[in-house]
């Protein structure tokens, strides 16, 4: 079975297909970014302790770090995986945690200290989303 298009068929899949990419790199961006810059803006600093490590199937070291919150209660969670851990079991380094939800909470390395980057890019994705659909639009 053979499938025949014409040239505007295909240059429509194709901008479909991206536009649909840029839908998914848009949403990822931002749930990656929303969190960073709320721990950035509001979250408190404080000291927190390595408690533990962990392998995982790929090799890489799992943190599990361990603060208290202002209010004196011990929180634990995991910081992610790393091939080379940025603090050693009884290590310290700064924590951001949420005030209202102490669970969520990230190492200070891991938040970037100015949030601009990502507006920048998540605008650059809008703005070619516009014109990739003014001309999706004009194609048809």
């Amino acid at each position: 079975m053979q499938i025949n298009l014409k040239g505007s068929d295909m240059l429509q899949r194709y901008l479909d297909g991206t536009l649909i990419l840029l839908a998914v790199l848009f949403v990822w961006v931002s749930a990656i970014y929303i969190p960073r810059q709320f721990l950035r803006r509001r979250g408190v600093r404080v000291p927190g302790v390595c408690i533990n490590h962990s392998a995982s199937k790929d090799g890489k070291i799992g943190i599990l770090m361990e603060f208290h919150t202002e209010d004196g209660r011990r929180m634990s969670f995991n910081a992610g995986y790393s091939e080379f851990p940025p603090v050693q079991i009884g290590g310290t380094t700064d924590v951001l945690y949420d005030r209202r939800n102490p669970r969520r909470a990230q190492l200070a390395r891991d938040v970037p200290a100015n949030g601009r980057t990502a507006p920048i890019f998540l605008a650059c994705v809008v703005l070619l989303a516009v014109i990739l659909a003014g001309v999706r639009i004009a194609v048809v």
